[in-house]
Order: C-alpha cells, then sequence, then structure tokens
C-alpha cells in the first residue's frame, strides 16, 4: 500500500503524458523560421487541468541538484521569473493560447547552431496532492545551410496519353511569412491548375499534364520563392514516359509488283519504342499469320498467284502493340478458271446461273461459253443464266477465260431435276358402294426424274402415311366429303392427282335430342324436342318418337316433337329414332321435366287428441317440382321464425300454445299455403289436480286467516275495556279528553294533594292541536324525575283510521344523583337511556278538537283517550 502512495504522488507516474507534440522531427534552412505545435489536454486523470505552468528550454538537461530540467530559457509562461537566453532574444515568439490550451512556440532568423532538441516543460499541481506534476515533451530541429536539400522531387513513371503527376515539397511551417514552390519546363503543355498544399508543416505543389511519347527523358525543375525574395532551383530527374512502337512500316524487296515464281522480303521496320519490342505479327489481308509471330522480316522463295494480296506487321512492346500500314503485293499470273453454279441441285423451273470464275493477274479480258452438242457460242459473257431451267436444258458447258498472259477453260455438267408429272386416281369397284365395302384405289404416274417414286393417299378413312406401293385398299366409311386424291413424290417434290368422288352411302349418324328452350320448363310453356342428325347418305329420312321407353303415335319426315301448353303429364324420359334406306340409328336420352309451384298443400298432425306435455308433429305435405325446399309455418296468424322445414315439432306442448296453424310450402316456381287447423290442447290429469289443490290450499288459508282476525278482535276489544277500569299501574297512564272550552286561567294547575301520581298542564292555544303530558316515575334511592311528552292530536278531515290513533313520543331519562332536581325534556338532550312510544286510541265516534287534562276523572267515552306506555 505504502508502494502504491508514493507512486500516486509520484510526478507523471500515473496517466497519459497531456502534452501533444506533432511533429516530434522539424526541418528548416538557415535564415527561416519554424513553429512548434503544442497543445495541452483538457484532463488528465478526468480531473481538469487548470492553472498550469511551462517553460521552454533549448537543449533541455535533467539537473539533479534541482531535481527538475534546465537549459537555455526560451519562453517561461511566467515572464516574470526569468529572462529568456540572449541567444534566442528578439528570435522567440510564443504564439499559441494558454487559456486554450495551445503551447505553441515560433522561433524566426535560424541559424546552423539552433539545431538540437527543444523541450517544454508543464507543472500542474492537482488539488488536494501534496507534490506537482511535471512533463517534458521534446521536439528534435535541424537547420540546414540552404533549403534545397530539403526539397524533395517526385516523379513516377507515365505512360502515353495518361495523366502524369508531378510534385515536389519543402518541410515549412511559418505561414505568416508566406513560400512558393513552382515545376518549370511544361511551357508547352497544357496542364491542369498546380495545387499547393500545407500539410503537416510541408509546402507541397503538385502538377499534373497529359504525356506523350516526346515527354520522355525531357528534365523539370523545382522553383521555391522564399519570403526574402530568394530564388532556389532545384532539377527533376529525367521523365519516364512509357509508350508504343512508332513510326511503323513494311518494306519490299525487290518491289510489290512481281511475277509468279519469283523471289520476295517483306520487313518490319520500328523507329521508337519504349521499352523495346520484343515480337512482331504479321498480317496477309488483315488475317494473322500463325506460323510465324516473333520475327520483322518474312522472306518468299517463289511465289505463288496466292501470295498476292494486302501485307501488314505489328510490333508489340510491354505497353501496346502498333500496326503497320498495308503494303499491297501484286503477283501476276495466266487466268485460272472455274465454273460456279448457283445451285448444287438444279430443279425445273430453278432459276440457275453458271458464273465463270477466273482468277488472272492482269485482269480476265474475255470469256466463251459453248455446249458440247453444239460449236456455236451461247455467250461472251462471264455468267451463263437460265430463266425457269427446263429438262431440255440438261447437258455439258464448257468457259474459256483470256487475259495478257494466257487462256484457260473449264466445264460442268447440268442434270435439270424434276417432280413427278400426269399423276392419276382410279378405283376399281361395282357400284354402288355401301358402308363396310371393300375400297381398292390405284395411283399411276406419267413420268418423273429422278424415279424412286413414293405415294400417299388423301380421303375418307385412307389417310395413310407414304409409302411405295401406288395401290391402296380400305373398308368404305361414312363421311360428309367422299373425296379422294393421291400424291407421287421423289426427292424433288409430290405432284398431286385431280380428286375422284366415291359416293358411299351409310344411315344416320351421331342422332341427338335437344330441348328449346334449354332452360327451365314451366307447367302452361310450349317447349320443342328436336332430333338432329349429323350426317346421313341418303339424306331422306322418317322419324319416330318415345316416351319413357313407349312409342309415342306420330311418325314423320319431321324432326320436331311440339309440345304445346306443357303439363305435368308430358315430364318422362324422350328419345327418337332416325331411319334411311341404308339402316336406323337411336338417340340418347333426354329428360323432360315441367316444372309447378306447391299444390294440395295441407296439414297433416299425427295425434287425434293433444294433451299437454306432449311432443306434436306438424307436416306439411304438398305436390310441387321442383320439390318444396323452403317452409314457412305460422300461429294465430303469427309467423314462427327459426322454422322453416317440412315438419314442425312442438315439443312438451302447452294450453297456452292452443289455435290455429297453417304452413306456406315454397319452390323455384311459386308458393302456397294450407288451410289452417286448430289445435286445442286439453289440461292433463296431473295438471287438473294440482289446481284442484291449490284452490282448497287458498281457500283454507282465507278461512284461517279469517278466524285469526276475527279472533284478534275481540281480544283486542277487551283487552282494551279492561285497560280502561283497571287501576293505574306504574309506567302506565291514561289522557282524558279534554272539554273544548278554554279557561282563563293560563297558568298549569298542579295536583299536589295526590303523591305519586302525574302531573298535568294545558296548552292555551285555541287549536287545541297539541296537549302536554307529565309522567312522573319513582326510582329506587333516587328523587323523582319527570318526564315530559308532546302530544300531537290529529286534524279533522283524515281518514278514520288515521284520525283514531295519536303518536307519542316518550323518552326515559338517564339516572341522576339524589340531589339532582333538573327537569328533562323531549326533543332537548340526545343522552336518554331509551326511548318509548305510546299510542293514543280515541275511542271518540267522530274527530273533534281534544285538550288533554290529565287531572279530570270523567267517565264519558268520548271523552276519554288511551295510552299505554311500555317500559
Amino acid at each position: 500500500m505504502r508502494c502504491f502512495l508514493w507512486l500516486l504522488f509520484l510526478p507523471g507516474s500515473l496517466g497519459g503524458d497531456p502534452l501533444s507534440l506533432i511533429p516530434k522531427t522539424l526541418s528548416a534552412w538557415e535564415g527561416s523560421c519554424v513553429l512548434i505545435s503544442c497543445n495541452i489536454e483538457e484532463e488528465y486523470e478526468s480531473r481538469p487541468l487548470n492553472q498550469v505552468s511551462f517553460a521552454w528550454y533549448f537543449q533541455p538537461l535533467f539537473n539533479k541538484t534541482l531535481n527538475d530540467y534546465n537549459g537555455k530559457l526560451l519562453y517561461n509562461s511566467n515572464q516574470t521569473t526569468t529572462a529568456v537566453s540572449s541567444e534566442f532574444r528578439n528570435r522567440v515568439k510564443f504564439v499559441g493560447n494558454l487559456g486554450r490550451k495551445n503551447c505553441s512556440l515560433k522561433i524566426s532568423q535560424l541559424r546552423p547552431s539552433d539545431t538540437g532538441d527543444y523541450g517544454i516543460r508543464l507543472y500542474w499541481r492537482a488539488g488536494m496532492l501534496p507534490n506537482q506534476q511535471k512533463w517534458l515533451g521534446k521536439v528534435t530541429i535541424t537547420i540546414r545551410e540552404s533549403p534545397s536539400e530539403l526539397i524533395e522531387i517526385v516523379s513516377t513513371e507515365g505512360k502515353e496519353n495518361s495523366v502524369y503527376k508531378v510534385a515536389c515539397s519543402i518541410p515549412y511551417s511559418c505561414l505568416d511569412e508566406p513560400i512558393t514552390l513552382s515545376i518549370q519546363g511544361l511551357e508547352d503543355h497544357h496542364v491542369w491548375s498546380p495545387e499547393t498544399t500545407t500539410k503537416l508543416q510541408t509546402v507541397q505543389t503538385e502538377l499534373s499534364f497529359m504525356a506523350t511519347w516526346e515527354d520522355h527523358e525531357k528534365q523539370l525543375t523545382c522553383l521555391l520563392k522564399t519570403a526574402d525574395g530568394r530564388e532556389i532551383k532545384k532539377p527533376f530527374g529525367n521523365l519516364e514516359v512509357k509508350y508504343g512502337p512508332k513510326g511503323v512500316k513494311v518494306n519490299a524487296d525487290p518491289g510489290d509488283t512481281v511475277r509468279e515464281g519469283d523471289k520476295l522480303t517483306l520487313e518490319c521496320i520500328v523507329n521508337s519504342s519504349n521499352p523495346v519490342v520484343y515480337s512482331y505479327q504479321w498480317f496477309k489481308n488483315d488475317v494473322p499469320w500463325k506460323d510465324w509471330l516473333f520475327g520483322s522480316r518474312r522472306e518468299f522463295d517463289s511465289l505463288k498467284e496466292t501470295d498476292s494480296g494486302s501485307y501488314s506487321c505489328q510490333a508489340t512492346n510491354v505497353i501496346e502493340s502498333v500496326n503497320s500500314g498495308r503494303l499491297m503485293i501484286n503477283v501476276q499470273y495466266p487466268p485460272k478458271v472455274n465454273i460456279i453454279m448457283s445451285h448444287s441441285s438444279i430443279q425445273e423451273r430453278d432459276f440457275v446461273i453458271l458464273t465463270c470464275s477466273a482468277t488472272g493477274n492482269p485482269s480476265i479480258s474475255g470469256y466463251e461459253w459453248y455446249k458440247s452438242s453444239k460449236p456455236d457460242i451461247i455467250t461472251a459473257k462471264k455468267d451463263l443464266q437460265f430463266e425457269g431451267i427446263q429438262p431440255r436444258n440438261s447437258g455439258t458447258y464448257h468457259c474459256v477465260a483470256r487475259n495478257k498472259i494466257g487462256q484457260s477453260n473449264a466445264s460442268v455438267t447440268l442434270n435439270v431435276r424434276y417432280r413427278p408429272k400426269d399423276v392419276q386416281l382410279f378405283h376399281l369397284n361395282h357400284l354402288p358402294i355401301k358402308e363396310g365395302d371393300k375400297v381398292i384405289l390405284n395411283c399411276s404416274v406419267g413420268s418423273s426424274y429422278p424415279s424412286n417414286n413414293r405415294y400417299k393417299f388423301f380421303g375418307s378413312g385412307v389417310d395413310t402415311p407414304e409409302s411405295w406401293d401406288s395401290t391402296r385398299m380400305f373398308f368404305a366409311k361414312p363421311a360428309p366429303f367422299t373425296f379422294y386424291r393421291c400424291e407421287a413424290c421423289n426427292s424433288i417434290g409430290c405432284t398431286s392427282s385431280p380428286s375422284i368422288t366415291l359416293d358411299i352411302l351409310y344411315g344416320p349418324k351421331d342422332v341427338k335430342l335437344s330441348r328449346e328452350p334449354s332452360g327451365l320448363i314451366r307447367e302452361g310453356n310450349s317447349v320443342q324436342l328436336i332430333c338432329s342428325v349429323r350426317m346421313a347418305n341418303p339424306q331422306q329420312l322418317n322419324y319416330t318418337w318415345y316416351k319413357n321407353g313407349q312409342l309415342l303415335p306420330l311418325n314423320s319426315t319431321e324432326n320436331v316433337l311440339l309440345i304445346q301448353n306443357a303439363r305435368s303429364v308430358d315430364s318422362g324420359i324422350y328419345h327418337c329414332v332416325s331411319k334411311n334406306i341404308i339402316t336406323n340409328a337411336e338417340s340418347p336420352t333426354i329428360k323432360l321435366e315441367v316444372n309447378y309451384g306447391p299444390r294440395n298443400v295441407h296439414l297433416t298432425l299425427d295425434q287425434k287428441g293433444v294433451t299437454e306435455g306432449m311432443d306434436i308433429y306438424l307436416r306439411c305435405d304438398n305436390d310441387a317440382y321442383p320439390t318444396a325446399v323452403t317452409y314457412k309455418w305460422y300461429w294465430k296468424g303469427e309467423e314462427i321464425f327459426m322454422e322453416d322445414s317440412k315438419i314442425l315439432v312442438l315439443r312438451k306442448i302447452k294450453v297456452a300454445q292452443s289455435g290455429d296453424y297453417l304452413c306456406k310450402a315454397f319452390n323455384s316456381v311459386s308458393n302456397k299455403e294450407s288451410q289452417p287447423i286448430t289445435i286445442s290442447v286439453s289440461y292433463s290429469t296431473a295438471t287438473m289436480m294440482k289446481q284442484t289443490l291449490i284452490s282448497l290450499g287458498v281457500v283454507l288459508v282465507l278461512i284461517i286467516l279469517l278466524g285469526l282476525l276475527l279472533y284478534g278482535c275481540k281480544k283486542w276489544k277487551k283487552t282494551t275495556r279492561s285497560d280502561i277500569g283497571s287501576t293505574q299501574r306504574p309506567g302506565s297512564f291514561f289522557v282524558r279528553k279534554a272539554k273544548r272550552e278554554v279557561p282563563l286561567n293560563n297558568n298549569c294547575r298542579l295536583n299536589e294533594g295526590r303523591t305519586g301520581r302525574p302531573q298535568d298542564c294545558q296548552n292555551e292555544e285555541q287549536d287545541g292541536s297539541i296537549s302536554y303530558a307529565r309522567l312522573q316515575f319513582s326510582h329506587s334511592g333516587l328523587n323523582d324525575h319527570t318526564i315530559y311528552s308532546r302530544v300531537m292530536l290529529p286534524k279533522i278531515g283524515l281518514n278514520s283510521s288515521e284520525s283514531n290513533v295519536i303518536y307519542s313520543a316518550v323518552k326515559k331519562p338517564a339516572l341522576h344523583p339524589k340531589n339532582d332536581t333538573k327537569m328533562d325534556y323531549e326533543n332537548v338532550m340526545n343522552k336518554e337511556e331509551e326511548l318509548h312510544y305510546s299510542s293514543l286510541v280515541n275511542l271518540a265516534s267522530r274527530p273533534h278538537p281534544i285538550n288533554v287534562d290529565l287531572e279530570t276523572d270523567s267517565q264519558s267515552e268520548d271523552s276519554i283517550q288511551y295510552a299505554a306506555l311500555r317500559l
């Protein structure tokens, strides 16, 4: 752990170097300037580098005594501490910006003695760390006496007619003292604008131009103009331009015109090439000689007529191949004759040309044509023509050609080929010919060349491939057209005979029965059945008709059976029979279906007597074609939805489902509804017994309730009367009906003569609607307490039941100490222990205002109201 802490406080021991010096080496020349690019990182070990200081030194060395680097001071960020070395005074300038962490330094008026190392010492104290962080960055600068030592020239190899690039550069970093670089020596070329760039403290000029083969070994110069106006030149090396062979041509010895059998030498000459030519290729009439590739010379020991033509050569180096111009060699010789025919095989009526193809040098001066059987000249032209050649033009022909050197001839034989002629077809049968008879045909040919004839026959039942037999045998077959012909063929072509007709008799063929109209036939419509015959010979036909296999009483030459006002009885399976003198034929059957809507629609019930709980099936019977597929059911005139089948099922029918039912049947033609049927559903035995028992139970319950009511009324009367005459008990009281007269004295009267009895106070209001009653109870060990109750009297005009009952709320107070004489009133405090209700029953026969006076003991029934109080 101690070692780790020591490393933590050691300057520069952890993390990277926050100094950035690019590049590490610089070059300049005497009298120029140099800019040392320097930057300080924003952070070091994730801590911002603030309040840093630094010093630039020339030839910095570590001083063990000072435990730090020192040297010739160039610049110190703390200008007040140390003076700049005298050797660099007024030549060093700080061009950085410490706020932007830029520590760059510029040195001007460089001397050779300025060559060496330049270092920057960076100081920084990081927060709570006890030691100061230090770093040293170095740059090496070399000073040359002349700028030419630093100029670098780049000249790559190029090819002719391609972009050639040359460049020169010099290290330089003082942009405030500009210099210029240019390339000289290409004034006669079209060059692109030179590009001057400053990159990594280097000034570079690049020039591009289109190189030609004449630029090879040309010398260019790089020109530097310094800030003080000096010009320094540095030559380029010779340009290296690669190009193909130049000035390629063919030379002939002794010349380009020679005689057949003479000698001839050809040579391929090249004026210039970089790199040199390594192969030659010769061409005659633009066709290469594959047997002689690399030599520049070509020799002929004995010329032939075929050696005439144009000659050229191709010289090849690593860049390209260049062809020479053509040299025409003229070899002279006498005519050589060859007859060319326009057709290899001559046929009759061809347009034939015989060409006397004669080659000679000098050219042919004349032609003559002869036929071997005739000595006369046919024509003196080069071509002998036959327009529509005939067999009589066959024979041997001769051609003679001449030039200035001599003459020669050639011959050819013509054989005109033609197809068979005079082709005829005959039959060898006795008439008449019926279906199934054996027929023999013979095909004859007048003449043909070549004579290898083949035969082919055409007609009903005799279409067969070619054969060498001129006769053909077959069995007569029915056909709508009984024309026959034959063809005779050889290698030239075929010739057809005139057609002959054979009358072959046969019965009706392809008898078919059809219906019109072909669509839906409804009852009452008209329909036609048509019996058609594709072919028959003879065509006089009779027709018979059948329905469901039974012959109909119809027999005529008409092929149409007309059914007017079709009915359902006309439905059935029909077919017809057609007949001529040869035989008869039967048609396939056809089914006639007369469509009609539902009829005889009626309902069928599967039960005679209907009792509730049974499953009832109603079937909607009808007669229709096509069969009715959709049904609607109605009950009491209302449609029964979700039922569309032929049978209506009423499961566990109820009495409430009694009524009239009917159905409506639908098919594609029409619809019709049935007569209604009435279903009466009777109660079941169990239902009748259940209803009887329920009725008896209801009557019994009513009797019991009536008895209980009578008993309750009698008991209530007895209780009421006994309560009137009984002695007052603790916890109960009665209220006597007050007189209508209001006493003059408004004060409450106290009855003190009778101890333990309730005291009363009458309300003085004139309407007599409210009376108060005071109830006093005695409690063991406590003083008497008084409870007040407010009695609301009924108003006149209410119904008799309401007018006879007065409700009063009596509240029992909580117990108080003995000496507490405080009186409790209802509706004043909410701390009562119990709530008691009393009902006051008015026994009077008519309503009238009541004043309650508990002290009055009158025995009149119509002046007394009773109250029962239970505590």
